[in-house]
């Protein structure tokens, strides 16, 4: 009987019949399975941001200021994304991503701070693309830090 890599194994199913002998079935279709269903969970995560993103606007637009940041700042969308990283990738990566977050806080308070203080003083837009540019710079130095004195 001829033998199957082992890394083959779990992508292959098998039928084990009772004489013990293992048959092989070919799946022609798996890879075109495994895009579909990875981009209907792709398109599942959008939804899902979506939503968020909707209500918290829709709060806004209704004079719901403080109620619309509570729900944007709840940490719904992180749970999610820590729970899919940690079923796609494991508790390290988690890790990894959860310190991530920490350190690009600061960033993003830069950008925070920056569109309230220029809103009142220039306009909205302007802050909302000074503000953005800060970040993105403040977000690539941290990077550039990290991989110079933290990465062999």
């Amino acid at each position: 009987m001829p033998q199957i890599p082992s890394h083959e194994l779990s992508s292959v199913p098998r039928l084990i019949l009772r004489s013990q002998q293992t048959v092989t079935l070919t799946c022609y279709n798996c890879a075109q399975e495994e895009y579909i269903i990875m981009g209907l969970k792709y398109f599942l995560y959008f939804l899902f941001g979506g939503i968020i993103t909707s209500a918290v606007t829709y709060l806004a637009n209704n004079s719901k200021g403080l109620l619309a940041a509570f729900i944007g700042t709840l940490p719904i969308i992180t749970i999610s994304t820590f729970l899919l990283i940690y079923f796609n990738a494991g508790q390290t990566a988690v890790l990894s991503y959860a310190k991530g977050l920490i350190i690009m806080i600061i960033p993003w308070m830069i950008f925070i701070m920056t569109v309230i203080f220029l809103s009142p003083r220039l306009n909205f837009i302007s802050s909302l693309v000074i503000g953005m540019i800060l970040q993105i710079t403040i977000a690539l130095l941290i990077l550039n830090f990290d991989k110079i004195y933290f990465r062999p």
